[in-house]
């Protein structure tokens, strides 16, 4: 999960969907409700805005830094300030497609495949497909972000909310269109000895029958 805060979200946003089809889950925040967060989601990554409040995002960084200290944290500037500030990466703003490889360069060297375990057996999540037993099972684009999301997360129970708004940010996905495409995943994988992958908790969300081993 990659929390971004800044007043402005409006040039990452039209990054959001190729961003979440390489794993990477965007969230949005301003500076005041960051630290929250960054505490009640598995957040794998901050990026700052400095641009608008920049004293308020150095200080937003050092108070991050001492509670999560292994976390990485990044700053988007049009010019960096702060030089003595040992930021993790500095991410200049220029064209969308020079900022977008720089976020990704920011993410994705620090990522790790996505690997579960179902009774005691591991299946790996890689490139819009499950690994599993030797066998390769291939899923939509919209089926792979949903099991990604949902191993990320596990084993916490994802909200409906939460699920559709990070796997679907630009997309218009209602609740029941969600509910058909779990239907779709677990009806897919059952048929190769993944049965039931995807729980239904009745009131609250979805959560991998089982857990993440890393």
């Amino acid at each position: 999960m990659l929390v971004v805060v800044s007043e402005q979200f409006t040039e990452l946003s039209a990054l959001a969907d190729r961003l979440t089809d390489r794993g990477i889950f965007l969230l949005h925040c301003p500076i005041e409700t960051a630290e929250f967060v960054c505490n009640k989601y598995d957040t794998g990554g901050v990026l700052l805005d400095l641009s608008k409040r920049p004293r308020e995002g150095v200080a937003l960084f050092e108070q991050l830094r001492k509670i999560y200290p292994a976390m990485p944290i990044g700053v988007i500037c049009d010019k960096n300030r702060f030089p003595w500030i040992p930021f993790d990466a500095v991410i200049r703003r220029s064209d969308p497609e020079a900022t977008e490889r720089e976020i990704l360069s920011f993410c994705l060297h620090r990522c790790q495949f996505y690997v579960g375990s179902v009774s005691g057996k591991e299946f790996c999540l890689m490139r819009h497909a499950v690994y599993y037993q030797g066998q390769v099972f291939p899923l939509s684009p919209r089926q792979y972000r949903i099991l990604r999301c949902l191993t990320y997360r596990s084993p916490r129970t994802v909200e409906r909310g939460d699920l559709l708004s990070m796997c679907f940010p630009t997309e218009l996905i209602t609740p029941s269109d969600l509910a058909v495409m779990i239907h779709s995943i677990n009806e897919k994988l059952s048929r190769h000895g993944l049965p039931h992958l995807i729980v239904n908790v009745y009131g609250k969300g979805y959560h991998l029958r089982d857990g993440v081993l890393d």
